[in-house]
């Protein structure tokens, strides 16, 4: 070729690197592959550039060539072409390709067109590395599918209790590949056995049937956990039972993929109802106590089968909201308080044996709030992480009025918590079904001497109330009287002096007998409560025994429910108390023993001061007055015969 062989050579490669450089400068895709985060970050600001950029700019198999249609040599126009002809047929005889033929590599066939038995199909292929295209005829056939080659299955939607489950079924042709898609529906098992005798079922919180064998179908896929519980009549004849015995079961998948119920003993007697009670500290109200086993609570703070511990507390709806159903979290109508919340509060109301007790309180605004039934639910939530689940207890439907009529025996009478019950239970009424209350009556008779009463004289005694005492509540009797006011719904007392000073003084009297019609009008059928103390004047002992046991007769037989309680000595000198004691047992009465404090001058008055029925204090200066019981004595007394009533 000589020297102008040698020539072609430098000016091919000479071209093929200006070209090459003229490539790279003006592909606007070179950056964007080397930097492709500044280069999406900075398309907007780019893009009339590059359109600008890219015109006459085809990609051709992966490569690019610029192209001009009125120069289609790409040179400039006022730039005069060499003219050596001998250099154009060197490069014509010794042309080179400027780049190599790609070595396809295609991709997988895909249908375009699918062949049916009338018209052709296509299939088209696509190269790997140039992105070139070939394409197949399908020659037209009858399809051949395969119903169980190639099948594939896929779940379509969401199981319902008692449906099936649609999927869908891919089905490949024989000849040609084609796919078929099917839908087909098969029927899903959604149930489980376990031994629920006896017990109500629920999946998730709700009331789920069971069949005679045990079998109960869970609502679909997702359920969680299932729990059973027996419920137990109340003894009061209240119309909704108590629940007990919970068992928990997690629900989960066998090896097999089959649905299965795994019982979880450790959690056996979880969230069980303890009662419900009165709370009048701070914001009155009633609070329901619910029962957890100190060993199942550990486990699940620290994790059980993966599950831990979140939150546990009680749901409340009323009844009418739910119809009567069974509350859950995620009522709208439902509201709810926790007393667990992991890293928040742990309050423990109460431990019974090895069981902790937690509550939740229900405060009113009214009474009116007090009538309807409330459904109460205890709950508990667990998480493994990803998800929670909730576990509930059973449902107890309860009012408030209900609720303050099982305590209305709880507290003394006169205290707020009882005065809280009382006011609940008389605005609501006794809930139906349940026996009303009977009101609580003392009608009471205080049969004494001086001890209990002595009139006034202006010399050595002031008021009318038992002598030495400092007042009138201080005395015994009307201690007496104060404790059967605050303690009984009905309460009335009576005073009778039988001692000296009276027209009939039953204690000196020769004839005691004599005197027992004085007692006639203050005896009668309503009394229940009658104390006798008397005995500290008696000289003449020889009769004793007898005449206070025909006086207890008179008593019982006028007074025939009343309860009598015979008071001992007050005195050591006295000398009845051994007579006292004979006539009780016999009669089968009460016995007041004062032993204790009948020699014990602590317990007498002494020269201290008193006041009179003016208001006006005095000190004791008479000796036998000095000698009768101080309000030490007097309440001793007044505690020693309460202690004895019925």
């Amino acid at each position: 070729m000589g020297i102008y062989g040698t020539k072609n050579r430098i000016t091919k490669l000479l071209i093929i690197c200006m070209a090459l450089i003229l490539v790279f400068q003006l592909s606007p895709f070179a950056f964007a592959l080397e930097n492709g985060e500044e280069a999406a970050n900075t398309s907007e600001e780019n893009d009339s550039n590059q359109e600008n950029e890219s015109v006459g700019t085809i990609i051709i198999g992966g490569s690019r060539t610029d192209t001009n249609k009125d120069n289609p040599d790409n040179q400039d126009t006022d730039e005069k072409q060499p003219e050596d002809t001998e250099l154009r047929e060197d490069e014509t005889e010794d042309k080179e390709p400027l780049e190599p033929e790609c070595e396809h590599q295609w991709g997988p066939f895909v249908e375009i067109k699918e062949a049916t038995a009338d018209e052709d199909g296509e299939l088209r292929a696509e190269c790997l590395l140039c992105h070139a295209v070939k394409t197949e005829v399908i020659e037209k056939h009858v399809h051949v599918y395969n119903p169980t080659s190639g099948a594939e299955t896929m779940l379509l939607g969401e199981t319902a209790p008692g449906d099936v489950r649609e999927t869908a079924e891919n089905h490949v042709c024989a000849i040609c590949g084609h796919v078929q898609t099917e839908s087909v529906k098969a029927a899903v098992n959604l149930s489980v056995k376990l031994d629920v005798t006896g017990q109500s079922v629920y999946v998730d919180g709700i009331l789920t049937a069971s069949d005679a064998e045990g079998n109960v179908t869970l609502p679909d896929e997702n359920s969680r956990v299932i729990t059973t519980m027996s419920y137990l009549s109340n003894s009061d004849g209240y119309e909704y039972p108590n629940p007990a015995a919970l068992r928990v079961y997690f629900i989960s998948r066998d090896s097999e993929g089959a649905i299965c119920a795994e019982r979880v003993t450790a959690l056996d007697g979880l969230l069980q109802y303890a009662g419900s009670s009165i709370k009048t500290a701070g914001e009155q109200g009633i609070r329901t106590i619910t029962e957890i086993p100190s060993a199942a609570r550990n486990q699940l703070i620290s994790g059980l089968n993966g599950w831990v511990l979140e939150e546990y507390g009680t749901v409340v709806a009323w009844d009418s909201e739910i119809n009567a159903a069974d509350p859950t979290l995620d009522m709208g109508v439902s509201k709810s308080a926790y007393a667990y919340k992991s890293g928040v509060r742990d309050s423990i109301f109460a431990t019974n044996g090895s069981n902790i007790q937690y509550t939740n309180v229900l405060t009113f605004d009214s009474y009116e709030k007090c009538k309807p039934v409330l459904a109460m639910r205890p709950y508990l939530i667990l998480s493994n992480g990803t998800e929670s689940m909730t576990i509930y207890g059973g449902t107890v439907h309860r009012s408030i009025a209900y609720i303050a009529y099982q305590n209305k025996d709880v507290y003394a009478r006169g205290t707020s918590e009882y005065n809280f019950i009382r006011a609940i239970i008389n605005a609501c009424g006794v809930p139906d079904g349940l026996e009303p209350i009977q009101d609580t009556v003392c009608n009471y008779l205080c049969i004494g001497n001086s001890i209990a009463y002595r009139e006034p004289d202006g010399q050595y005694w002031w008021g009318s109330w038992g002598m030495a005492a400092s007042t009138a509540a201080n005395d015994y009797y009307h201690r007496v009287k104060s404790y059967i006011s605050s303690n009984y719904d009905i309460a009335n007392s009576t005073l009778f002096y039988y001692g000296v000073g009276t027209t009939a003084t039953w204690e000196t009297s020769s004839n005691r007998s004599a005197c027992l019609y004085e007692l006639d009008g203050v005896l009668n059928e309503s009394l229940t409560l009658v104390s006798i103390q008397l005995g500290e004047n008696v000289t003449d002992k020889s009769t004793f025994a007898a005449d206070l046991a025909q006086l207890v007769s008179y008593i019982q037989a006028r007074a025939p429910k009343a309860q009598i309680i015979i008071v001992g000595d007050v005195w050591d000198f006295a000398g009845c108390d051994s007579l006292k004691q004979s006539v009780a047992a016999s009669m089968n009465v009460a016995f007041a023993d004062l032993s204790a404090i009948k020699s014990n001058v602590n317990y007498r008055a002494g020269f201290s001061t008193v006041y009179g029925d003016d208001g006006r204090a005095r000190t004791i200066n008479n000796v036998g007055v000095a000698t009768h019981l101080g309000d030490s004595g007097m309440a001793y007394v007044a505690n020693a015969i309460t202690a004895l009533i019925r």
